[in-house]
């Protein structure tokens, strides 16, 4: 019965998200001639790792991810794990050019907040996907005008949040694949 309710409750979460926000992240990605970054923490960075080999190989963008252990211990360990993403995308000199794709479960990593925080004041074009209370909660605590789209899934389960996350990236994936093949 556990894995049954798990599954349908993953097809409800889908069907409770705005496939327009989806479309037209898929637009944005396709037609963005900069880079795309993408920050996740744990099974969130896995995720964005499998995403950004997807994007690079089957959709020929420039997609990147901090997933160097080196690089990721180098960072934490000169300015502090809360600012292990923010000092990658300063590395790479994120722009108005560039898309951050900042995926957290809980919407409340410091890490990726601080790192919305400096793409939105290098005006790059910020999707942000998280669950629990969402992105939302946290970011009204300031104000970040340029988070183009935000998508909330509406659950407090690591699992289910992990999971719609990945098949809504997939689903993009596989739109931007067909279309660039076509």
């Amino acid at each position: 019965m556990i894995i049954r309710d798990f599954i349908q409750d993953v097809v409800k979460l889908l069907e409770k998200i705005d496939l327009d926000i989806v479309y037209k992240m898929k637009d944005e990605i396709y037609n963005n001639k900069g880079r795309i970054f993408l920050t996740g923490n744990g099974g969130s960075c896995s995720l964005v790792e499998h995403i950004c080999n997807d994007l690079c190989k089957r959709c020929s963008k420039r997609a990147y991810t901090l997933s160097n252990t080196a690089l990721i211990t180098c960072y934490s360990n000169d300015y502090g794990y809360e600012h292990v993403y923010d000092a990658f995308l300063k590395n790479e000199q994120i722009d108005e050019n560039d898309i951050l794709i900042a995926i957290s479960s809980s919407g409340r990593s410091p890490n990726i907040l601080n790192a919305i925080d400096l793409a939105e004041r290098k005006n790059a074009t910020i999707f942000t996907i998280s669950g629990f209370d969402g992105f939302k909660t946290y970011l009204y605590h300031k104000i970040f005008e340029n988070i183009k789209y935000d998508i909330h899934i509406d659950s407090f389960n690591y699992g289910e949040v992990e999971m719609t996350t990945e098949i809504l990236l997939h689903s993009i994936v596989e739109h931007l694949a067909d279309q660039i093949s076509s």
